[in-house]
């Protein structure tokens, strides 16, 4: 049940991350918010591993 809420979890951040790379994709500091996002993501997949 864990593993299902964190699987909704990264769904749910990847949209997230998609929309807004595509609405504000010319903004660096945008950018620079999705290369942390992608880092979360990493790591919440990081986690799931274990």
């Amino acid at each position: 049940m864990l593993n299902f809420g964190l699987n909704v979890l990264l769904v749910i951040l990847f949209s997230v991350h998609v929309f807004f790379a595509f609405k504000g994709f010319r903004d660096s500091k945008v950018q620079l918010m999705h290369l942390l996002r992608q880092g979360a993501l990493i790591i919440f997949l990081d986690i799931q591993r274990f």
